[in-house]
């Protein structure tokens, strides 16, 4: 967590305004907040809870404008922070609670239940025979 933005810091610490971390795991953001403990000092890194979908409203309420930002990288999807630990619900190799939130502070929206029996007719009708 963190490894690409520390990895930017470091090779761009010359050239570098402002780094913009987002992540809506709380517990990334504190693992890739202690990786970029000098940049933050520094001043030269924010991290910031949220989503990826929400980039342009963190980035102006961070005071960054559009004109200003000359890349962007995007590491999207799982890692092992939630799929080693089965309380987080993404693990396939342990049991655990069918849970999936990327951020555990959010409100569970559907049970496993739920989930199967809003699936299994959708399922059907699209293995069902053409008409």
């Amino acid at each position: 967590m963190g490894g690409h933005s520390s990895a930017i810091c470091s090779e761009h610490c010359g050239t570098l305004q402002l780094l913009m971390g987002i992540d809506q795991d709380p517990a990334a953001l504190l693992m890739a907040g202690k990786r970029l403990d000098a940049a933050r000092a520094e001043g030269r890194a924010v991290l910031v809870s949220g989503n990826f979908e929400d980039m342009g409203r963190l980035a102006a309420e961070n005071g960054i404008e559009k004109e200003s930002v000359d890349g962007i990288l995007l590491d999207i999807g799982t890692s092992s922070l939630q799929i080693d630990e089965a309380e987080r619900g993404f693990s396939f190799m342990r049991d655990g609670p069918l849970d999936m939130r990327m951020d555990p502070r959010q409100v569970r929206r559907r049970r496993y239940g739920e989930c199967v029996f809003a699936c299994v007719p959708a399922c059907a009708r699209l293995n069902a025979p053409a008409a």
